[in-house]
Protein backbone atom coordinates (compact mmCIF):
# COMPACT_ATOMS: atom_id res chain seq x y z
CA UNK A 1 0.00 0.00 0.00
CA UNK A 2 1.03 3.52 -0.70
CA UNK A 3 1.04 4.95 2.72
CA UNK A 4 2.67 2.32 4.60
CA UNK A 5 6.15 3.64 5.06
CA UNK A 6 4.84 6.99 5.79
CA UNK A 7 2.35 6.02 8.78
CA UNK A 8 4.86 3.29 10.06
CA UNK A 9 7.36 6.37 10.47
CA UNK A 10 10.02 4.36 8.18
CA UNK A 11 10.19 7.67 6.24
CA UNK A 12 12.41 9.40 8.53
CA UNK A 13 15.47 10.76 6.32
CA UNK A 14 12.50 13.93 5.64
CA UNK A 15 11.67 16.58 8.07
CA UNK A 16 8.32 16.32 9.58
CA UNK A 17 6.55 19.12 7.83
CA UNK A 18 8.04 17.13 4.48
CA UNK A 19 6.01 13.98 6.19
CA UNK A 20 3.00 15.85 6.94
CA UNK A 21 2.88 17.51 3.07
CA UNK A 22 3.44 13.84 1.50
CA UNK A 23 1.01 12.42 4.02
CA UNK A 24 -1.68 15.04 2.53
CA UNK A 25 -0.99 14.61 -0.83
CA UNK A 26 -1.56 11.37 -0.23
CA UNK A 27 -5.02 10.81 1.37
CA UNK A 28 -6.66 13.52 -0.31
CA UNK A 29 -5.16 12.99 -4.08
CA UNK A 30 -3.39 9.84 -4.56
CA UNK A 31 -5.74 7.34 -2.33
CA UNK A 32 -9.11 8.72 -3.74
CA UNK A 33 -7.82 8.21 -7.19
CA UNK A 34 -6.50 5.23 -7.52
CA UNK A 35 -6.99 3.29 -4.60
CA UNK A 36 -4.79 0.28 -3.41
CA UNK A 37 -2.89 0.32 -6.68
CA UNK A 38 0.41 -0.73 -6.57
CA UNK A 39 2.89 2.17 -7.83
CA UNK A 40 4.63 0.08 -9.84
CA UNK A 41 1.44 -0.64 -11.39
CA UNK A 42 0.41 2.60 -12.62
CA UNK A 43 0.79 3.11 -16.25
CA UNK A 44 2.04 6.56 -18.26
CA UNK A 45 -1.68 6.71 -19.18
CA UNK A 46 -3.06 6.42 -15.68
CA UNK A 47 -0.59 8.89 -14.84
CA UNK A 48 -1.74 11.37 -17.50
CA UNK A 49 -5.10 10.91 -16.49
CA UNK A 50 -4.65 12.07 -13.20
CA UNK A 51 -2.59 14.67 -13.81
CA UNK A 52 -5.74 15.87 -15.76
CA UNK A 53 -7.84 15.13 -13.40
CA UNK A 54 -6.24 17.09 -10.66
CA UNK A 55 -6.17 20.33 -12.97
CA UNK A 56 -9.84 20.30 -13.16
CA UNK A 57 -10.18 20.08 -9.41
CA UNK A 58 -10.95 23.09 -6.94
CA UNK A 59 -11.59 24.03 -3.96
CA UNK A 60 -13.19 26.43 -2.08
CA UNK A 61 -11.32 29.13 0.32
CA UNK A 62 -12.67 30.06 3.64
CA UNK A 63 -13.69 33.67 1.84
CA UNK A 64 -15.69 31.69 -0.09
CA UNK A 65 -14.18 31.77 -3.65
CA UNK A 66 -13.45 29.14 -5.63
CA UNK A 67 -9.81 27.97 -6.68
CA UNK A 68 -8.27 25.70 -9.13
CA UNK A 69 -5.34 23.68 -7.90
CA UNK A 70 -1.86 25.13 -7.96
CA UNK A 71 0.67 23.64 -10.71
CA UNK A 72 2.66 23.72 -7.59
CA UNK A 73 0.56 21.67 -5.59
CA UNK A 74 0.16 19.27 -8.81
CA UNK A 75 3.37 18.85 -9.47
CA UNK A 76 4.45 18.10 -5.65
CA UNK A 77 1.11 15.88 -5.52
CA UNK A 78 2.73 13.68 -8.83
CA UNK A 79 5.97 13.84 -7.37
CA UNK A 80 4.96 11.68 -4.11
CA UNK A 81 4.71 9.16 -7.26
Amino acid sequence: MILAPFYAGADTLRKGSSQDSIKGHVTKYLLPHFGKMQVKDITEKEGEEFVAALAKMSYIRSNGTRRMLSATLIHNTVSVL
